[in-house]
């Protein structure tokens, strides 16, 4: 037997006894135990392993399998009771009317391509950024209004040496009477409990949590997170791009940020010119924090929460 072969092995006896008590927990505060007791598993696996490069198969495995159960235990689940704005448009008027027509019919737009018969607020909008993003381009047109789709790229760069799978957002920005918005109608993807436990952070080629959790941290970044999550969009000024682009620029930490920085404030020193740069592709994330410390992680972390 193959040292990948014992390996395996060794991690199925665990991943076989966590789905079990998974599927025997009723309640979402039990599940989520559960999972915090299997991400610590797998970080002390991990130590045990070694790094990603000379582990890749066995790791590739196991995010398979935690992704695997994620999805089938978390995927009706929200971190947020904050949900979108469904209404009819006759009590909106001028320039918000436009906006809430515009995210409503992108709303029933995705409504009818993921699953109309579920209900809204229940629709996993993961990879689904890019399409509404056209839809709303195109809408754009017809009414004769000024329009971008932007790129949120992992750590803001396209350098290959940040591994971070294909893991791209998109969002708007439109221009109204002088007026700048931000449109994000695919926004409470990264609200799903299934990436948004905290003790995610720190395994080994997986992703750590999405920018929901890190959004919920202060009391500025939930209003803006809320509004878009409500409403779709934000009239745009300097200050929540930067609580916007926030969430995601902390989302990209791993947990060997945490371990050798011991910076658990959640934040960044980051404005919005900085992210304007980011975004321009004239600067980056990997240029202010080591690249070690962003996308996936690749060798086993010390941290115990």
């Amino acid at each position: 037997m193959t040292r990948y072969e014992k390996s395996i092995n060794e991690f199925n006896k665990y991943y076989n006894l966590y789905n079990n008590k998974l599927a025997n927990a009723k309640e979402k505060q039990e599940k989520i135990i559960i999972f915090k007791e299997l991400y610590q598993f797998v970080k002390e696996f991990s130590l045990i392993l070694g790094p990603a490069y000379t582990n890749y198969r066995i790791y590739s495995y196991i995010r398979n399998a935690i992704m695997n159960l994620e999805n089938k235990y978390l995927a009706n689940y929200f971190i947020t009771s904050t949900h979108p704005n469904y209404n009819h448009l006759s009590s909106y008027q001028n320039d918000e009317y436009i906006l809430h027509y515009i995210i409503l019919k992108t709303r029933i737009f995705l409504h009818k391509v993921i699953n109309i018969k579920d209900s809204f607020n229940n629709l996993d909008l993961t990879n689904y950024c890019s399409v509404s993003c056209i839809y709303i381009l195109n809408m754009c047109k017809k009414l004769n209004i000024k329009g971008i789709k932007i790129k949120i790229a992992p750590g803001f760069t396209d350098n290959p040496k940040l591994y971070y799978g294909s893991g791209y957002h998109y969002f708007i920005i439109l221009e109204i009477n002088n007026n700048k918005y931000l449109l994000d109608p695919t926004y409470s993807q990264f609200f799903l409990l299934k990436r948004n436990i905290m003790d995610r952070i720190g395994i080994i080629n997986l992703s750590g949590c999405d920018a929901g959790i890190f959004m919920y941290m202060n009391n500025e970044r939930k209003l803006v997170a809320n509004k878009i999550l409500q409403d779709g969009f934000i009239k745009l000024d300097e200050n929540t791009l930067k609580l916007y682009l926030d969430g995601f620029a902390i989302s990209f930490r791993n947990g060997l940020y945490y371990e050798e920085t011991k910076d658990y404030s959640y934040t960044t020193n980051y404005n919005a010119k900085d992210y304007i740069n980011f975004l321009k592709g004239s600067d980056s994330q990997i240029n202010h924090e080591k690249i070690s410390y962003l996308g996936y992680q690749r060798k086993p972390s010390k941290i115990k929460r």
